[in-house]
Order: C-alpha cells, then sequence, then structure tokens
C-alpha cells in the first residue's frame, strides 16, 4: 500500500491555541492607549500651532503668558493678567480656572516656545484623558476590551478632539471633559462598593473629577450636572442607605473644599463687579442659544470636512457637530442587545441605567436642536428655566454629555455579547475601533489641510487685545481706543500733572502734584475691585471715574508726592487657596495611606 507524504504523520500533535498571560494583555492595553493618544496628538507634528480662524486658540495663548508673565512679576496665585488689551488688566484668572494652565506657563517661563509649550500641554491632556477613561472603564467593566473601546471612543470622540480640541481650541472644555470618566468611577464605587474594581474612595475619586472640571471650565460644571445629576437620582433609588448618603455627602463636601481656592473669587467678582457677562439679560441669552441650536441632522453626519465655525441657521460652513458612528454604533449595540432575549440576562439594575441613558440620550439631541424653544414664547417659569441653561450659550455643547452617555451604553452592550460568546465581543470591539480610527484620521486629515499657520509671535493673528469676545470686561467697554493706545500712561487732566511713573505687573507708581487747583489723573488700567491706592500723604482719591471705564485718582490742590495703585485681592482669596491646597495634600496623604495599607495586608 502506497505510503502518503506531506500526511497527518507529519503534522504536530493538536495543542491548545496560545493565550496571552495577564502581563502581556497590560502591555498591549498600554501600547493600545499610548497609540491613542498618539493619533489625538498627530497635528503636534506640524511644526506650528494649527488654528482656526476667529476661533479661541489665541485667547488661551494670551492666558498661558498672561500666567507666566504674573508669576514673574511675583503674583501667585497670579488674578489680575497684563499681557491682554496693552496692560490694561483682565481678570481671566479670577473668572475662568486656569489651575492646568500653570503646566505650559511654567514651560514659557523655562525658556520653551509657545508651540512647544503649547503643544506638551495638548499631548499632556490627551494623554490623561485617555489613561483616566482606560483605566475608569477597565476597572467598573472589568475588562481591558472595555476599557480599550471606552478609551478610544472619548479621547477621539469628534466633539472633544475635532470640534473643542483642534478646531476652536476650547483648552477649558477639552480638559474638563477627560475628567468625566473620573467622575462616573466616582459614582460607580460609592453605590456598588461590593463590586469587584470598585474603590473605597468612591467620594474622593468622584469630588476630585467634579473639582477637574470646576477649576478647567464653569460652563463644563453646568454640563457634567446635566449629564450625571439623573444617573446619581437613579442610583439614589436603588440604594438609598445611610451609607449611600453619606458618600454622596463626603464627595460634594469634599468637591467644594477642593475648589474655594477658584470659586470664592470668581462668586465674589460675579456677584459683586459689573462685568459684561453678568450684564446680559435673559432675552440675550435665549437669542444666543437659538442662533446656535443645531440641525439635528448634524449630529449624524459621518466624517464631515473639520472646518468652519458655528454660522447658523443652515449646515453650510459649519463645523463638524457629529458624534460620529462609533458612538452611535456602539449605542445601537445596547439597542439591539435590549430586543433580543440575551437582554433578559443583563442585570435588572444595569438595564435600567441603560433605559436612562437612553432617555438621556434622546433628550440631549432635542435639547442641542433648533426645535427646542429657546427663544419661543413659554410659561414664565419655564423661561426662567430654559434661562439658566442658556448659560451655555451654545446647545451644542450638549454634544459632549451625548457622545460619553453613547459610549457608556456601547460598554453596558459589551459584557451581554461576551455572554454570548468571546468572539461576538471581540468582533464588536474590533468594529467600534475601526470605525473609530477610520473617523478619527479621516477629521484630523481633513483639519491639517485646512488650518491656518499661527506663527511664534501669536499677538499677529489677532486685533481684539486677546480678550475674545471680551465677557470679563467691565459692562460698556469700548475695547477701541484701549487697542489704538498703543503706548498706554497715565494722563493728567486740570491743574494736576505727573513727574514720573513706572509699572511693575498690576503695581503702578506715579510721582504727581496737583497744582494750584487740583486735577485727575487717569491711569490705563480698567476699572476692577480690590485696586487700591496709597500715597505719602493724604487727600488722593482712587475712583473709577475714568473714561471708558478707566480708573482715576482725584489729586487735591497743592498735592506733591507719590503715589501707588497695585491690585491686592482680600484675604478671604487667600485663606480659600490655603484651604484647597490643604484638602488637596490631605487627598493625597489619604490615597497614599490607603494604598500603603492594602499592600501590607496583602
Amino acid at each position: 500500500m502506497p505510503t502518503r507524504t506531506g500526511g497527518a504523520h507529519l503534522a504536530a500533535p493538536a495543542q491548545a491555541s496560545p493565550r496571552l498571560c495577564p502581563r502581556d494583555r497590560s502591555r498591549l492595553a498600554a501600547l493600545g492607549v499610548a497609540l491613542v493618544t498618539f493619533v489625538a496628538s498627530l497635528p503636534l507634528l506640524l511644526s506650528y500651532i494649527p488654528h482656526n480662524d476667529l476661533m479661541d486658540l489665541i485667547f488661551h495663548l494670551y492666558r498661558i503668558d498672561g500666567i507666566a508673565e504674573g508669576l514673574r512679576d511675583g503674583q501667585f496665585p497670579v488674578r489680575m493678567q497684563t499681557t491682554q488689551l496693552n496692560g490694561y488688566g483682565y481678570p481671566v484668572s479670577v473668572c475662568y480656572g486656569d489651575l492646568f494652565l500653570y503646566i505650559p506657563a511654567a514651560l514659557r517661563l523655562l525658556g520653551l516656545s509657545m508651540r512647544a509649550s503649547y503643544g506638551v500641554f495638548v499631548l499632556l491632556a490627551n494623554a490623561f484623558c485617555a489613561v483616566m477613561t482606560y483605566v475608569t472603564f477597565r476597572r467598573m467593566f472589568q475588562s481591558r476590551a472595555v476599557g480599550m473601546v471606552a478609551c478610544a471612543l472619548w479621547t477621539l470622540s469628534p466633539y472633544r478632539l475635532f470640534d473643542r480640541l483642534w478646531l476652536s481650541s476650547s483648552a477649558g472644555e477639552y480638559v474638563a471633559l477627560g475628567f468625566f470618566p473620573l467622575i462616573a468611577y466616582g459614582l460607580f464605587s460609592m453605590f456598588f462598593a461590593e463590586r469587584r474594581g470598585a474603590s473605597r474612595l468612591g467620594w474622593l475619586w468622584c469630588a476630585l473629577g467634579v473639582a477637574g472640571v470646576i477649576y478647567s471650565h464653569v460652563i463644563s460644571t453646568l454640563l457634567a450636572f446635566v449629564l450625571f445629576f439623573p444617573f446619581l437620582v437613579a442610583l439614589l433609588v436603588f440604594r438609598h442607605d445611610a451609607r449611600a448618603w453619606g458618600q454622596v455627602g463626603l464627595a460634594a463636601l469634599a468637591a467644594l473644599l477642593l475648589s474655594l481656592g477658584f470659586l470664592v473669587p470668581f462668586a465674589d467678582y460675579y456677584l459683586n463687579a459689573d462685568l459684561a457677562v453678568t450684564a446680559l439679560d435673559s432675552a440675550s441669552k435665549r437669542l444666543k442659544a437659538a442662533t446656535h441650536a443645531l440641525q439635528p441632522a448634524q449630529i449624524f453626519l459621518f466624517a464631515p470636512p473639520v472646518t468652519g465655525i458655528s454660522s447658523p441657521p443652515t449646515t453650510v460652513d459649519e463645523m463638524p457637530f457629529s458624534v460620529g458612528w462609533a458612538a452611535i454604533s456602539s449605542a445601537l449595540l445596547w439597542v439591539g442587545l435590549m430586543a433580543t432575549s440575551l437582554g433578559r440576562a443583563v442585570p435588572r439594575r444595569a438595564r435600567a441605567i441603560g433605559a436612562l441613558g437612553l432617555v438621556m440620550a434622546v433628550t440631549l439631541v432635542y435639547v442641542s436642536s433648533v426645535y427646542f424653544p429657546w427663544n419661543d414664547p413659554v410659561p414664565a417659569l419655564v423661561e426662567k428655566v430654559i434661562s439658566l441653561v442658556a448659560t451655555i450659550q451654545h446647545p451644542w455643547r450638549f454634544l459632549g454629555p451625548l457622545s460619553f452617555v453613547l459610549l457608556f451604553l456601547g460598554c453596558l452592550a459589551l459584557p451581554g455579547l461576551r455572554a454570548l460568546s468571546r468572539r461576538a465581543m471581540g468582533v464588536a470591539c474590533a468594529g467600534l475601533l475601526a470605525l473609530c480610527l477610520v473617523e478619527t484620521l479621516m477629521g484630523l486629515t481633513s483639519y491639517m489641510r485646512q488650518c491656518l499657520y499661527t506663527p511664534e509671535d501669536y499677538t499677529q493673528v489677532e486685533s481684539n487685545g486677546g480678550v475674545l469676545v471680551g465677557e470679563y470686561l467691565p459692562a460698556g467697554t469700548n475695547t477701541g481706543p484701549i487697542l489704538a493706545d498703543v503706548d498706554p500712561q497715565p494722563q493728567a487732566t486740570g491743574d494736576a500733572s505727573v513727574a514720573s511713573w513706572s509699572r511693575e505687573g498690576t503695581t503702578m507708581t506715579i510721582e504727581l502734584a496737583g497744582g494750584a487747583s487740583g486735577g485727575t489723573v487717569d491711569l490705563p488700567l480698567l476699572e476692577y475691585p480690590y485696586y487700591v491706592l496709597s500715597a505719602d500723604a493724604g487727600g488722593c482719591e482712587l475712583t473709577g471715574d475714568g473714561p471708558n471705564n478707566t480708573l482715576s485718582i482725584e489729586v487735591p490742590a497743592g498735592y506733591e508726592g507719590t503715589v501707588t495703585v497695585s491690585y491686592e485681592p482680600p484675604l478671604l482669596w487667600g485663606a480659600a487657596a490655603v484651604a484647597s491646597a490643604v484638602s488637596a495634600a490631605g487627598a493625597c496623604a489619604l490615597v497614599v495611606a490607603r494604598r500603603a495599607r492594602a499592600r501590607h495586608a496583602a
């Protein structure tokens, strides 16, 4: 009988397919997170900072240099910036959280270029978002695959990456969005403490997430509330014992203590300073919101060009404003799972949370759209609610919470697919990651082919003095004369005269005289609270009666001497900053102590 060659007798014995050890899977996950960070940061490979005309980049570059200059002049923390408006002063550090901008500001002090400093900041923001999302979702769902899907879909979400990071360069908002997963993980740990992956310090992680949002972008605090408060209420319905309420109370108290350093000055100025942003009435806010509402079709666009501005009422030359079909597809996985018999295997609480997520997704689409009565006649009570919500200025900002809800629904669905088969879950994860990568690379290619060049001297790009729309100017201020004053100096009127003067940061020293009948000296400083005057002798008075909302010194007849005008925030502001710093140090000590105790117990 002939012998077969190359047959079965030459084959190796059948073996089980090799499986990766936990260390290898961790290494692959780390590579995946690094790849997501790299893809999100691709425009950093340009030799310049890219920007889109009429957007926020230059405003934030001014803020970075404003912090650096303030630190150089001895301010800490920096409150009143002087890089804007030819040095007239702008309290953007009081009204807009800038804690994380101290990183690029410190790099500027070390001598790095603006491109390098801002590039490092963007890279760190992307890395933080990717790492936090992967770690928190892996722990919540006990799956590296789910963690990687969440990491990609959130870090590379079109709203965060295209609309906020690259196209509009909204430094506060894209950093704030990176803290959303931390809040979600905190809520999970607070209400599911018995589950694997939960932390005993859930209240602290939640508080850190909330504080991170507050220190990054005030408007995102409202968006975070809209996103997480309904889930908090639902979780309290499921579990409302003393421990649950205690965790919520601890989280709220810790968030408040950690945020006092910003909240106290912010509240002081919003309540006591006559700012342009606080002078807006309800009708103006509602009209602006209506003007920037979305056509719902925009949310479902596939890979639209990454260019344009918010220019309603049509979609022509508009920003992308799409949540991406990777996020939509992930939510459809949940809908499909619930439509089949497999949905009955999903725990009841998970089904309830998913149902709430679907309701929220539909609601967020509606509220962000032109069909919401932003500027329509409504009952008085409803008008007050709409006016409050209109504080977000642009309804398309709800795309951030919407994107998070959609990817969360997908993460709820993936364990259900794993119950069907590991291959089904693997195919779903691979499909979502591939679709997300395609959308991201197409969008970044579109952006980099159309973005504008930013020179190292970025002040050449715009002509508004670095204040963007001037929200924090004194109400009624005309920036035209201020910007035209390229060499601002004290101006004497009446019989007053200025012999010499000097300026260092927010402090101005002037040698003046009142002459025979006295007069006034108008200062190149905008009128804000907490400027104080000290003089060699009494009689001089600091007022806000200067032209165009500037400060002025009333000089009495016969006065001769030196006066100093300086910006001196109240002690309460300093005490609040110290309280937040002590709270942050206490939080770090608590985490270290808990980890040391756990390591010792193991």
